[in-house]
C-alpha cells in the first residue's frame, strides 16, 4: 500500500488512511506522521481524533474490512509476455534499436517469437536493412530455440530498451515561429 498516495488522495481515501493509522502500535503511528508533510498530518492528526472520540477501536480486522484485504504486488512479467504487448512507441525504438545492428542478428531477435509488430517494425526500417533481414529470416544459419542463453539475452536486452524508451519523455518540437511575430518582438524589445 502506498500510504502516502492514500493519504494524500483527501474523501475516503484519507478517512482509509486515518483508519490504518488508529490500528496501528503509538510508535509506528507516530514516526509515519512525522514522515508525512505537514498538511496530511493535521488532516490525518484531526481524522484520528475523531476516532478515537468515536470509541472506535484500534483494530487490524476491522482496517481490512473497511479497506478491503491487501493486495499482492503483481508478479513481474516475463520478457517475452512484454514484448508481445508493445506500444507504436516501443516498436519505434525498437526499430531503431535493430536498424543500428547487423541483419543477421536483428533477424534472430525477430524469429525469437511470432511477435504481432514484427511486420510493423520490418515496415519501419529503411528497404536495404529490411531485405538483409528478409534473407536472414528464411536462412538456415537462425534458429528460433527460445531456450538458449543467447534468446534468453536477446528478449531481455530488447525488453530494457522498450522500457528505457518508454520511460523517457517524447520529444516535443516546438513550431516555427513566423517571421511576423520575430519582427514584431525585436521592435518592442
Amino acid at each position: 500500500m502506498d500510504f502516502s498516495a492514500l493519504a494524500s488522495a483527501g474523501g475516503s481515501s484519507e478517512r482509509q488512511a486515518a483508519l490504518f493509522l488508529h490500528s496501528m502500535t503509538p510508535d509506528d503511528r507516530h514516526w509515519l506522521l512525522q514522515a508525512l508533510p505537514a498538511g496530511q498530518r493535521d488532516r490525518l492528526t484531526g481524522l484520528l481524533k475523531e476516532l478515537l472520540a468515536l470509541q472506535i477501536p484500534p483494530d487490524a480486522a476491522l482496517v481490512r474490512a473497511a479497506i478491503g484485504p491487501a493486495r499482492a504486488p503483481a508478479a513481474p512479467q516475463d520478457d517475452r509476455s512484454f514484448l508481445m504487448q508493445l506500444a507504436p512507441g516501443q516498436i519505434e525504438a525498437l526499430a531503431g534499436l535493430l536498424q543500428q545492428e547487423p541483419a543477421r542478428l536483428a533477424a534472430q531477435c525477430l524469429v525469437l517469437d511470432a511477435w504481432p509488430w514484427r511486420a510493423a517494425l520490418l515496415a519501419r526500417l529503411p528497404a536495404r536493412q529490411r531485405q538483409a533481414i528478409g534473407e536472414h529470416l528464411h536462412g538456415p544459419d537462425i534458429a528460433p530455440d527460445p531456450d538458449t542463453m543467447l534468446a534468453r539475452t536477446l528478449l531481455s536486452l530488447m525488453r530494457r530498451h522498450c522500457e528505457a524508451t518508454t520511460l523517457q519523455p517524447p520529444a516535443v518540437a516546438l513550431p516555427a515561429r513566423p517571421r511576423w511575430l520575430v519582427r514584431l518582438w525585436k521592435g518592442r524589445s
